[in-house]
């Protein structure tokens, strides 16, 4: 996972939680939560649940 979202463009930083708990900190300018989502998806990580934005 970490190598997933190390190369996705705008992902500022991210901390991996628990087994199914990740804070992803990203520029939502460069990416958005759904090319996230997708490149997890396609690197077969199962992404579910709600998202939530913090200010």
């Amino acid at each position: 996972m970490r190598d997933i979202l190390n190369k996705i463009d705008g992902v500022v930083r991210h901390e991996i939680k628990k087994p199914d708990m990740v804070i992803i900190n990203f520029d939502n300018e460069r990416t958005s939560l759904e090319a996230i989502k997708a490149a997890l998806k396609k690197g077969n990580f199962r992404v579910t649940g709600d998202s939530v934005f913090l200010n």
